[in-house]
């Protein structure tokens, strides 16, 4: 089990986690998690994904990104963490 925080400041920020298997392929059924978008209100913002990695998985991805951006809006990310916190 692993928790991503991270500070988001702006709309739609997200971060999510895919993952591969030991044959370095995507694996698809259930291999993908992310986050609520950031709702862009004022000062930096937690967000948190929990997650349990699948059985079959041998690496992961995190991706940051940002939903529906509009010219000129920025979105800021600051304070990544990782912490794995349990086998199951």
């Amino acid at each position: 089990r692993y928790r991503i925080t991270a500070y988001f400041k702006g709309k739609g920020g997200t971060v999510s986690a895919n993952f591969k298997g030991k044959d370095r392929k995507w694996l698809h059924k259930s291999s993908f998690v992310k986050s609520v978008p950031s709702s862009g209100k004022g000062a930096f913002e937690k967000v948190t994904l929990t997650f349990v990695v699948p059985p079959k998985a041998a690496q992961s991805s995190l991706l940051f990104g940002v939903r529906d951006q509009k010219k000129g809006e920025k979105l800021f990310i600051d304070d990544v963490e990782i912490i794995r916190f349990g086998d199951k």
